[in-house]
């Protein structure tokens, strides 16, 4: 969503985000989300290189597919906690950006890449970032391991360092109809192409190609969020 009014707009608002300050327990989950990236591929271990460019040569994901009814707590039926026609198109937006939407052209993204590829997924499955490496083994994958899949606090931590993560990546593939994918933009400001309007796995390949999957040679300067909220 593009705001504009006298009192602000899109640009402002994305500047006054940037200057807010993680506190240290973020930071720290942030730090995980960086190593996450620096570890050998398939061998679950982090080397101990601290490195703020790991995430700005990757690829960010955010996956956006369960319904209200299965993350939300107070929500046991979203038919009559939004309406028919609302849960609807909550359920089209979410199946337009499940996993297995993003596969193809991930796939596609390795095959045509001279470049070493290196993805970083958040989503609000627990389990789509492992399961996306089953699908590609060979890939660099980088997530925070967690073990909630709801809206507590250890999640919500999480969540915030994820959108930081997510921000930092030279390119973004996120989920339609999400606040998350928005705000990891409104912070990173890089390209964004979102699942089920610029690629999909009915659709794919027809609009979308490997031009617009910028190298690690002209990556943008990001944001490390190394000072702390005091």
């Amino acid at each position: 969503m593009n705001t504009s009014s006298s009192l602000s707009n899109w640009r402002r608002e994305n500047e006054w985000l940037r200057k807010l300050r993680p506190v240290k327990d973020i930071l720290k989950l942030l730090q995980d989300a960086r190593q996450s990236l620096n570890s050998p591929v398939g061998s679950g271990q982090a080397d101990p290189v601290d490195s703020n460019e790991t995430l700005a040569n990757a690829i960010g994901i955010h996956i956006r597919m369960m319904p209200p009814d299965a993350e939300i707590e107070e929500v046991h039926d979203a038919v009559a906690e939004y309406g028919e026609s609302g849960a609807q198109t909550i359920q089209q937006y979410r199946e337009a950006s499940r996993m297995e939407a993003f596969l193809p052209f991930l796939k596609h993204i390795v095959s045509s890449s001279s470049e070493k590829v290196q993805f970083y997924v958040a989503s609000d499955w627990r389990l789509a970032p492992s399961a996306l490496k089953k699908e590609l083994p060979d890939v660099q994958i980088g997530w925070i391991p967690r073990h909630c899949d709801d809206r507590g606090a250890d999640c919500l931590k999480i969540a915030m360092a994820d959108v930081l993560a997510l921000s930092q990546t030279k390119l973004l593939l996120g989920s339609a109809w999400s606040s998350y994918t928005e705000l990891a933009h409104r912070y990173g400001g890089q390209k964004l192409l979102i699942a089920g309007s610029d690629f999909n796995s009915t659709f794919f390949p027809n609009n979308i190609n490997s031009s617009n999957i910028p190298s690690n040679s002209k990556r943008r300067k990001h944001q490390t969020f190394s000072k702390p909220h005091s």
